[in-house]
């Protein structure tokens, strides 16, 4: 029996009387390639004990039992136990364990079951549980990798940018505990029945340490799930509502504290005195030093100081709109502000030299 056999299937599930459940997420593969691959990407070998979540009736179950020296399987649906029975009878090295995995220690599960094996994760995740899982994975601290098809969109979260929307907290939470690798996408049609969704199969290294020392973790998520849960608040009455302890006062005094500007290297403090620096400069730039060459020169020439006085910012001006276009939020408002002010600067400019190239031909006449 081929377990992803379209027509296989149909009878494996019809001698079972096996009914698919669309609130449990249950899409069989019928691609075989993509067990295989996934089964190889998630480094399965004689050292290693693989934890599975979802073997729905086995097929990447097989591929994995195949390479590893165990597999624990965990499958919520108690009607698949017969179905299970049948098609992995022949792997003595696979233990099944019906129940609810976010209701398992996980840490236990890996000493009882893995003594001196490499643990890692690969599974064919319900969609519908993915945050939850994903969550219960990284923080349990006792996997070496974690290999699992996701869901494309779910799979483009854990790697979003910072000031998107997809950035949130399981974003935060893979870049803190993992590296991120994404490996192949899988089309709908590789399932039975067949997704609305193309699926996504992606790589968690964990790390040996976080990318950063903190004095308190548990803070620090704190803080990370208090600023993401409520997206339409302000950051302020965000944390203020969130953290325990913490009311408005405190969580402003924390904001402007660590705050961040200019890609997360200079200071709010630090880049207030650089953009007062900046504009000054400029409104030398811009009115000083026209203003003085008309009243030295005579220059009557309007359209030539102009031009003079506005081709030296071309190349902030246009770093400015690519910053304002694509950068992150604080970028966007240190460089709008910069902008504004060139603007309205070169506005002032302009009108300054027509002003005094008036006054000339008035005293002129």
């Amino acid at each position: 029996m081929e377990l992803t056999n379209p027509a296989d299937i149909r009878a494996l599930l019809a001698r079972h009387d096996f009914r698919f459940s669309k609130s449990m997420g249950q899409n069989f593969l019928t691609a075989a390639w993509v067990p295989s691959d996934i089964a190889d990407a998630s480094g399965a070998d004689a050292h290693t004990g693989v934890l599975e979540v979802g073997p729905g009736i086995g097929c990447l179950t097989e591929q994995l039992a195949q390479r590893a020296a165990k597999v624990v399987s965990v499958e919520l649906d108690e009607r698949l136990r017969p179905v299970l029975a049948e098609t992995l009878a022949a792997y003595p090295n696979v233990e099944l364990v019906f129940g609810d995995v976010l209701a398992l220690d996980l840490p236990q599960l890996v000493a009882e079951r893995f003594p001196g094996l490499r643990p890692v994760v690969c599974a064919n995740l319900p969609y519908n549980v993915t945050t939850p899982l994903i969550t219960a994975f990284l923080t349990a601290g006792c996997f070496d990798t974690v290999t699992v098809m996701i869901q494309r969109e779910a799979a483009h979260r854990l790697c979003a940018r910072p000031g998107t929307a997809d950035y949130g907290l399981l974003t935060v939470l893979t870049a803190w505990y993992a590296e991120l690798e994404l490996l192949f996408d899988v089309p709908p049609h590789c399932f039975v029945p067949a997704p609305k969704v193309t699926s996504t199969v992606v790589r968690l290294r964990m790390r040996s340490a976080p990318p950063a020392d903190v004095q308190d973790e548990a803070l620090l998520f704190a803080i990370v799930r208090a600023a993401f849960s409520q997206r339409r608040k302000t950051l302020i009455n965000a944390l203020a509502a969130g953290v325990p302890g913490c009311d408005k006062a405190r969580a402003a005094a924390a904001v402007a504290a660590t705050l961040l500007a200019l890609r997360g290297w200079i200071a709010p403090a630090t880049a207030r005195w650089v953009l007062l620096a900046l504009l000054g400069w400029y409104w030398v730039r811009f009115i000083v030093l026209p203003v003085d060459v008309i009243k030295r020169t005579k220059v009557l020439n309007a359209f030539a100081v102009t031009w003079w006085v506005n081709s030296f910012p071309i190349l902030p001006a246009v770093t400015g709109a690519v910053l304002l276009w694509y950068g992150a939020p604080f970028e966007r408002r240190v460089w709008g502000s910069l902008l504004l002010f060139i603007v309205v600067s070169a506005l002032a400019g302009y009108l300054t030299i027509i002003r005094y190239n008036h006054k000339l031909k008035k005293s002129q006449q």
